[in-house]
């Protein structure tokens, strides 16, 4: 189950609840991103699902990340 925090907004596809939900998810994407390409060679197997993690992460690519991003800030615009 998806905590509250993370759930998706009504206003689009790929925006988050709130924009510090949204910017959490895409620090946790980013820091296992990194992790994955600096560990690739000694980890592969790790390094992959830490890649697959990331995707689930930013729902998607990091457009679609940026793209939630919008969403969920014009959501929070929107009267």
């Amino acid at each position: 189950m998806t905590p509250g925090f993370c759930r998706r907004a009504g206003c689009g596809l790929f925006a988050s609840r709130g924009v510090a939900a949204h910017l959490l998810r895409g620090a946790i994407a980013a820091a296992l991103l990194a992790w994955a390409l600096v560990n690739q060679a000694a980890h592969p197997a790790p390094a992959l699902a830490a890649g697959v993690v990331a995707v689930v992460a930013m729902r998607g690519c990091p457009m679609c990340w940026t793209a939630g991003l919008l969403e969920a800030i014009i959501g929070r615009v929107k009267p």
